[in-house]
């Protein structure tokens, strides 16, 4: 493997798992926000808009892991199944 594409496949891997943790931040601060019932009308709408967020950006880092296992030097089965389904 040369090294441009173990550099491709470490930047895409990285920016992979850093769109993950921040679009998976939906789920706790939701879970947190519901001991502070009743919602204000904007907190409602930050919600509906942090939801369009976080598909969004759990988009983006699937297309990012589909480029790092793409460029992976380690390929095994569970990775080429994972890139295949």
């Amino acid at each position: 493997m040369t090294k441009e594409a173990e550099q491709i496949s470490n930047f895409f891997g990285i920016t992979a798992a850093l769109l993950f943790i921040t679009g998976n931040a939906y789920y706790p601060a939701k879970l947190a926000a519901k001991n502070f019932r009743p919602w204000s009308p904007e907190t409602a709408l930050f919600f509906k808009r942090y939801l369009k967020v976080h598909i969004m950006l759990n988009l983006a880092a699937l297309l990012a892991v589909t480029v790092h296992g793409h460029y992976a030097e380690e390929r095994n089965v569970l990775l080429s199944g994972c890139f295949v389904a």
